[in-house]
C-alpha cells in the first residue's frame, strides 16, 4: 500500500531500486514507452505514484499518457521534473552510473508536478483577436478541420457506403490517372474538397474481405479511387480490422490518438457511434461525456472526424437519442429513401438528402443521391426525372416567375399553382415539393416579418430575404422532401 515508483524499462528500475527501494515499491511496464496504453494498471489502482520518466520528449509524452491512466484508477500521481541541464534520455540507470546518493534520488523523485500533464491555460479575446485562424475545409460547405460531421440515417440506405467514398474522394489524388484528368468538382458534383487528406476507420461492423469486396466493385466504376488506396487506413486486430471500445477508456483513446500521430491522419471516420459511446443513448449527461472524449481527440490532435449514426423515431434525421448528439456535432447529413415515383427504372437507389445542421457554413437546399450498383453515389440531376415530373416542376417555376421570382407565403404559391394546372391544393402541394427538392425552388426568409415562410427561384430571380431550410408543405410523412 506504499507509494509506487514508475520507470521506464527494466534497467532503470533495477537502478532505481537499488537507489530508494526501501522508499518506493519500483515498476515498469513491458516494452516500452510504445506499449503503455497496452499494460494492465489496475493492480496499483488508488495508490500513491511518482512516474520517472526519460529525458526526452518521447519520455514525457509516454509520461502523460500513463498519468491520465493512473487517474482514471484513482491514483495521486506526479511526474519527476528532470532537472534541464542533465543529459537527453538520462534515466534512473544512468542516475546510478553518475554516482548519485540515496538522498539526492529521494529530493528528484520528490520534485514532482502535474503542470506538465494538466496545465491550465487561459487565452484573452484580445490575444484571440489578434490571431489568424485560417479556415481548412476538408468538404467544402459540410466539414472543416477539427470539426465533426454526423451522417444520419435508417439501416440499409448505405451509410457505410457513404462514409467509404467520401474516405476515396478524400484520399485521392488531384491529378491524373491513366492519362485521364481527374480534378472532379468535388462530393457530388456540390462540395469541393480543396486537398488530399489521409483517412482512417475506426469501425466494428465489416470484415476485412466485405469492405475489400465493396471497394472493388466501387473502384469498377471509379478507377481514379485506386490512387486513394495507400491513404485510407483500418486498424488492424489480429489481421482483422473491426475495433471495439468505448470513448471513455482512456487506454482505448490513447491507441486512437497513437495511430492518428504514428500515421498523420486528417479525417476520422467512426461507424457506428453506437458501438463506442458505452452509455444510455438516452441519457444527455452520458452521451456529452462520452462525446467530449472526441472533442479532446480533436483538440489534441487537429483532426476532422465524421461519425456514422441511426435515425430518431419517426425518421428524425438530426439522429437517434440524446439531444447532445446533436448540440455536439458540427454538420449533420440526412438521408432518407425518395418516393417511389422517384426510382430510376433500372433499380437504383434514389436518396433525399437534406442537412438539418451546419455549424459553420449556410444550409445547402435538399437534393437527392443515386446509389448504383456499383455502391457509389451520385448526384440525380433533373434528366434523371421522369416527364412527367419535369412538366409538374415547370408548373412551379412558371408560376413562382408569374409572381416575380418569390412569394412570401406558402399559400400564395399554392394558389398560383392551382390556377395555372387546374389541379386541387393536395396536388398543388406536391408539385412544389417536387420542385424544392430538385432544386429549383427554395425556402426563403419572409421581407415582412422575418419568419421562415415563402419560396423563391433557386437562379436567384426576385430573391432578397435570406434562403433557410424549413418543413415541407406536403403533411404526408412518406413526403420525398426529407424531414
Amino acid at each position: 500500500d506504499g507509494p509506487v515508483l514508475f520507470c521506464e524499462g527494466e534497467k532503470s528500475v533495477d537502478a532505481a531500486r537499488r537507489l530508494v527501494g526501501d522508499a518506493y515499491d519500483v515498476l515498469c511496464w513491458p516494452c516500452g514507452a510504445n506499449s503503455v496504453s497496452k499494460a494492465d494498471f489496475t493492480p496499483v489502482r488508488g495508490r500513491e505514484v511518482t512516474i520517472w520518466p526519460d529525458h526526452d520528449d518521447a519520455g514525457m509524452k509516454c509520461a502523460k499518457t500513463l498519468s491520465g491512466i493512473l487517474r482514471g484508477l484513482g491514483c495521486t500521481v506526479g511526474v519527476v521534473q528532470v532537472p534541464k541541464a542533465l543529459p537527453e534520455k538520462w534515466d534512473a540507470a544512468d542516475a546510478e552510473q553518475d554516482g548519485w546518493t540515496r538522498e539526492q534520488t529521494l529530493d528528484l523523485l520528490h520534485n514532482t508536478t502535474t503542470a506538465d500533464v494538466h496545465s491550465v491555460k487561459v487565452i484573452s479575446l484580445l490575444e484571440i483577436d489578434s490571431r489568424e485562424y485560417p479556415q481548412d475545409p476538408v468538404i467544402s460547405g459540410l466539414l472543416d478541420m477539427k470539426e465533426s460531421l454526423v451522417v444520419v440515417a435508417t439501416s440499409g440506405l448505405g451509410k457505410s457506403l457513404l462514409t467509404n467514398q467520401i474516405a476515396f474522394e478524400l484520399a485521392m489524388e488531384r491529378s491524373t490517372f491513366g492519362g485521364i484528368d481527374f480534378n472532379r468538382t468535388g462530393l457530388f458534383g456540390k462540395f469541393a474538397i480543396p486537398k488530399q487528406r489521409r483517412v482512417l476507420f475506426l469501425q466494428s461492423e465489416n470484415s476485412a474481405g466485405a469492405v475489400q469486396r465493396r471497394f472493388r466493385k466501387m473502384l469498377f466504376e471509379h478507377k481514379e479511387y485506386r490512387t486513394a488506396l495507400k491513404n485510407i487506413y483500418y486498424f488492424n486486430v489480429n489481421e482483422e480490422i473491426r475495433k471495439t471500445g468505448e470513448f471513455t477508456d482512456l487506454a482505448f483513446m490513447d491507441e486512437i490518438r497513437q495511430a492518428i500521430e504514428q500515421n498523420s491522419i486528417d479525417v476520422l471516420i467512426i461507424d457506428p457511434l453506437i458501438s463506442y459511446h458505452g452509455c444510455d443513448e438516452n441519457d444527455n449527461a452520458e452521451m456529452r461525456r462520452s462525446l467530449d472524449k472526441i472533442t479532446e481527440l480533436i483538440s489534441s490532435t487537429g483532426i476532422a472526424v465524421i461519425m456514422v449514426h441511426h435515425t430518431g423515431k419517426n425518421g428524425d434525421l438530426t439522429g437517434r437519442g440524446a439531444t447532445a448528439i446533436k448540440d455536439w456535432s458540427g454538420t449533420v447529413v440526412g438521408l432518407s429513401k425518395a418516393e417511389d415515383k422517384f426510382q430510376k427504372k433500372n433499380g437504383e437507389l434514389v436518396i433525399d438528402v437534406c442537412v438539418p445542421k451546419n455549424r459553420n457554413y449556410p444550409e445547402p437546399q435538399p437534393f437527392k443521391i443515386v446509389r448504383s450498383k456499383n455502391l457509389t453515389f451520385s448526384l440525380l440531376s433533373e434528366k434523371d426525372y421522369s416527364e412527367q415530373d419535369a412538366k409538374d416542376i415547370a408548373v412551379v417555376v412558371e408560376a413562382l416567375k408569374e409572381l416575380g421570382g418569390r412569394c412570401d407565403s406558402a399559400n400564395e404559391l399554392i394558389t398560383a399553382v392551382m390556377n395555372k394546372a387546374n389541379i386541387q391544393t393536395t396536388m398543388a402541394k406536391r408539385y412544389i415539393d417536387k420542385a424544392r427538392a430538385a432544386g429549383e425552388i427554395m425556402y426563403c426568409v419572409s421581407e415582412t416579418d422575418g419568419r421562415k415562410r415563402g419560396y423563391a427561384i433557386q437562379d436567384g430571380g426576385g430573391l432578397t430575404g435570406e434562403v433557410v431550410d424549413a418543413e415541407p408543405v406536403t403533411a404526408d410523412p412518406e413526403s420525398m422532401v426529407s424531414r
